[in-house]
């Protein structure tokens, strides 16, 4: 005779994540958000600094901010241990 496996638990109660966890989430969803928008900031001054060829206060804001960005993800990287 086979046996069958136990049924899932799929009531609401399973499918919800514990309460302790949820304001984490909010924290690590708010620092994504604040984190993208800074890099997606810098990413379109440095754009236009790139266009304004000609102009000597972009070549030093270019010269200066290019190796300044941290590379997405880096920062989060040598946070985890």
């Amino acid at each position: 005779m086979d046996t069958l496996p136990p049924p899932q638990d799929t009531s609401e109660r399973a499918m919800k994540p514990e309460k302790p966890t949820i304001p984490l989430m909010r924290s690590v969803l708010a620092d994504l958000a604040v984190e993208s928008e800074g890099a997606t900031a810098l990413a379109m001054r440095l754009s236009r600094a790139f266009e304004a060829q000609d102009d000597p206060r972009e070549t030093a804001f270019r010269r200066i901010a290019t190796p300044a960005r941290p590379a997405p993800g880096e920062r989060r990287g040598m946070e985890v241990e």
